[in-house]
């Protein structure tokens, strides 16, 4: 069976930052049991709503999964499974100027950092730059200046 489609615990993640790469907010989101593909569409729906939220509507969404960005983009079919989550997210970015464009997964280790971080601790959260942790401080600073880091396993 593809990985895509085998249910796991999972959670959600991501920050929104400003032109120079500094996280204006962000989030971290339990999932509960839930496939890849729809922990990727769930945490892109919390991101959607935070923007609308917050009043921004002038967005750059980078995601590691190339299969939501054609979807979001209308360019494959969309699994019925998703369908909900997909049609709620194109309900809340009409009208908007959201620009959905895909990034390699290591180029998104901030917003993994804090699904992880949901995923393994069951929890539901918002935070301001002041609340992020430490580590997830240090990987936006790295990505802001563009260096690559080096995880070890």
């Amino acid at each position: 069976m593809d990985p895509h489609w085998e249910p796991w615990f999972s959670g959600g993640g991501g920050v929104v930052r400003d032109s120079s790469g500094n996280i204006l907010i962000g989030f971290a989101v339990f999932f509960g049991t839930k496939t890849n593909m729809e922990a990727e569409f769930l945490a892109l729906l919390e991101e959607v709503q935070l923007c609308m939220e917050q009043g921004l509507h002038c967005i750059q969404v980078e995601m590691h999964s190339k299969a939501l960005q054609l979807m979001m983009l209308g360019n494959c079919q969309v699994p019925w499974k998703l369908w909900k989550e997909v049609s709620q997210i194109k309900a809340l970015t009409q009208g908007n100027n959201f620009n959905f464009s895909y990034m390699f997964w290591e180029a998104n280790v901030v917003a993994n950092a804090l699904a992880n971080l949901a995923s393994s601790t069951l929890c539901y959260k918002r935070f301001t730059p002041a609340q992020v942790s430490q580590q997830v401080l240090g990987l936006a600073a790295l990505d802001r200046i563009h260096t690559p880091y080096i995880r070890m396993i």
